[in-house]
């Protein structure tokens, strides 16, 4: 899933994941795990934006716009793109992404 922010004095939208999304080249977007606390009493993941063009200011940027999902839990492993891509081409090209069924001997 991809998230963005558009920046109204600036005309900029920052994307989460790698920063070939992002004008400047740069990661504008953190996600982490949320530990239940006062604020939002369940765990979830959080998610952070940075707005300044060439500057994502380390530990203490992406605090431009944080939001918090709750019922989920972040994943380690996506499947990547061109995994997927060449799985379909595969399959579009008629070769079988599993094993036909085998059928009883006569």
């Amino acid at each position: 899933m991809i998230f963005g922010i558009f920046v109204n004095n600036t005309g900029e939208i920052w994307k989460n994941g790698p920063g070939s999304r992002n004008p400047d080249g740069l990661v504008h977007a953190r996600v982490t795990g949320w530990a239940a606390d006062g604020l939002i009493p369940v765990n979830g993941v959080y998610v952070e934006f940075e707005d300044l063009i060439r500057l994502p200011e380390g530990a203490a940027g992406y605090n431009d716009l944080g939001f918090v999902f709750t019922s989920v839990a972040p994943t380690l492993s996506v499947p990547e793109p061109a995994t997927v891509s060449i799985a379909a081409i595969a399959h579009l090209a008629g070769f079988p992404l599993r094993r036909p069924l085998s059928r009883g001997r006569s």
